[in-house]
């Protein structure tokens, strides 16, 4: 998740995943933030990392924050 810009790891339970997509099934409400991005950066990625909000491409839903 990110707060003011800044990351927060947020343990999640995944469901069905593709090479593209993972399914959250818990862990999320709904409408936070998320950090998405290359697969090595993610695993870099620490709490308190700062990580640039951008504009969300998809039709619905908040920004997320991209990590690279």
């Amino acid at each position: 998740m990110v707060k003011n810009g800044i990351a927060k790891q947020n343990p999640v339970k995944t469901g069905i995943a593709d090479d593209r997509y993972i399914e959250i099934k818990e862990g999320l409400e709904g409408g936070e933030e998320v950090v998405i991005g290359r697969y090595k950066a993610l695993r870099e990625l620490k709490d308190g990392d700062r990580v640039k909000v951008i504009g969300n491409e998809r039709k619905k839903g908040s920004p997320n924050a991209r990590f690279n």
